[in-house]
């Protein structure tokens, strides 16, 4: 066997071992959907079914999201489109569950392995370590995690490393193909996350920096910037058309300009913080296990070593984008300081490919000093990177669901569901209580019927205040949801209603009661 044939031949061992691994129990792991993921499915479903999203707009370039139960309700949260049409495509050929939801995340997950392989070899003229960065990114935790999850965070990380790949063959070719491709690459990057609206210009302007720096003509950059702005036309259309979006963007985000600097200083070391990066990660336990940072312990040394080799050592063009782009990856959160925004790994996700590039350069520069030591140092890191991967993911697949359960569902509507399916479906009505939190619950309830086939439920789902739930004509046999924390539970048994059951979650906690009318 040829050298090129044995390092395919190793590629494509670490691509399916990686698919093998990124499916395996993907509709388990996470052991619930969480409300994020029930969003995207029950807008994907309507788009896939009827061409229109829950209010009844045809094919929204963004999509409004709106409580299932009540559509028409004002609402100031914007998503980006490129998930939804993706799971809807999923939906068309497959029944909708958790694990079909998650598809196409790990689909991408999976796409980003292959990227950073090509990135890597362009780069460091080196399959061994094309290869190393690509089982790196596999085995990183948070890529790991949040490639498991369908939410449209993750999405960015896909485009970063298309871009990446382009970008190189721009810099060294200079001509209009690779401009216009490396433009459209970054527009269309804009429709996947939020923070897209922030990063890709933010691209845009290292790519141009980048051409400045290699005497790249202003004639093809005009090109580049040209087939950037084609990508944003249709989100300026819309916004004219929608002119409420942006402002209810920023409501919604909870963005701040208020914050003084040294809050935003402090934020923007949180996200390279040793203990968040390489020991616990994000304190939400659905971006997190908590045994493990964002990256394995071994990335210590190499990535510290990696930082060293683009600032000092090697100093090209592209080692600088590489640099700037990691440290430029909390940039987004800093300037719009939304909302909780300490250790919010999804915001900061691209932090994975980049420090996985920048750490394949730490492996480079340890292997190729002369001093033993310093080669052995390197040998045990990439040795010990599977070796630490695999206890976290021990922990992943047995304890975490556990431990993660009432974080992703606090109600266990999967439970909710099975037990008003099997005991229940045929109540007059199905009350959600008004006074516990009513997008999470109506979402999640609509999700669970979708995937039953249980359209009839739906149609029978209703909310109910806490003043009308004593209230007389409520026909019996109907059935009320709410949380077994609701202080209400208690007196309500006096109110012609009992408890059918209490639903505990994969931990063994109370989490929903369902009472019935008597």
């Amino acid at each position: 066997m040829s050298a090129t044939a044995a390092w395919t031949a190793a590629l494509a061992l670490v691509l399916l071992s990686s698919g093998a691994l990124y499916f395996h129990r993907l509709g388990d792991v996470p052991v619930y959907v969480s409300t994020d993921e029930a969003k995207l499915a029950v807008q994907a479903h309507s788009l896939a079914t009827t061409g229109r999203d829950l209010r009844g707009n045809r094919l929204p370039l963004f999509l409004l999201i709106v409580d299932p139960l009540v559509t028409d309700e004002r609402s100031v949260a914007w998503w980006q489109p490129a998930l939804f049409y993706a799971t809807a495509g999923v939906f068309r050929v497959a029944d909708v569950s958790a694990g079909s939801t998650r598809i196409p995340v790990a689909t991408l997950a999976l796409l980003n392995i292959g990227l950073i392989y090509v990135v890597a070899v362009q780069w460091l003229r080196s399959k061994p370590l094309a290869l190393f960065s690509a089982a790196a990114l596999a085995l990183t935790p948070a890529h790991f995690i949040l490639g498991r999850e369908a939410a449209d965070y993750f999405c960015p990380t896909t485009v970063a490393l298309v871009w990446l790949a382009v970008l190189w063959r721009f810099l060294e070719r200079r001509d209009r193909r690779w401009a216009i491709l490396t433009g459209l690459v970054l527009g269309l990057g804009l429709y996947t996350y939020i923070t897209s609206w922030v990063v890709m210009p933010m691209y845009l302007a290292l790519t141009l920096l980048a051409a400045w720096r290699k005497q790249v003509s202003l004639h093809v950059c005009s090109t580049l910037v040209a087939a950037f702005a084609c990508c944003v036309m249709p989100a300026v259309i819309w916004a004219a058309l929608n002119p409420g979006m942006i402002s209810d963007t920023l409501i919604h985000y909870k963005v701040s300009s208020g914050s003084r600097a040294i809050e935003r200083i402090t934020l923007y070391w949180d996200y390279f913080n040793p203990s968040y990066l390489f020991f616990s990660g994000a304190s939400n336990l659905l971006w997190s296990t908590r045994t493990a940072g964002v990256f394995l312990l071994s990335f210590i040394l190499l990535l510290p070593a990696g930082l060293w080799a683009l600032a000092y050592a090697w100093r090209s063009t592209y080692d600088c984008v590489l640099l700037l782009g990691f440290f430029l990856v909390p940039l987004p959160i800093v300037l719009a300081m939304p909302e909780a925004p300490f250790y919010a790994t999804p915001r900061a996700i691209l932090a994975a490919p980049f420090g996985v590039l920048i750490a394949t350069a730490g492996v480079a520069v340890l292997v190729r000093n002369r001093l033993p030591m310093t080669r052995a140092l390197a040998l045990m890191a990439i040795v010990l990177t599977p070796w630490q991967f695999a206890s976290f993911a021990r922990d992943y697949f047995t304890d975490y669901p556990q431990r993660s359960a009432a974080w992703i569902d606090a109600m266990n509507f999967q439970g909710v569901a099975r037990y008003v399916i099997d005991q229940a479906s045929n109540a007059p009505a199905v009350f959600l209580s008004d006074d516990d939190i009513r997008e999470d619950k109506s979402v999640k309830w609509k999700f669970h019927l979708i995937a039953a086939k249980r359209p009839d439920l739906w149609a029978r789902t209703k909310y109910l205040s806490p003043e009308a739930q004593a209230a007389p004509g409520i026909e019996a046999g109907s059935v009320l949801i709410m949380s077994a924390s609701n202080a209400r539970l208690g007196s309500l048994t006096g109110d012609g209603w009992s408890v059918a059951t209490i639903v505990h979650d994969a931990a063994g906690t109370a989490s929903a009661a369902i009472l019935k009318k008597r």
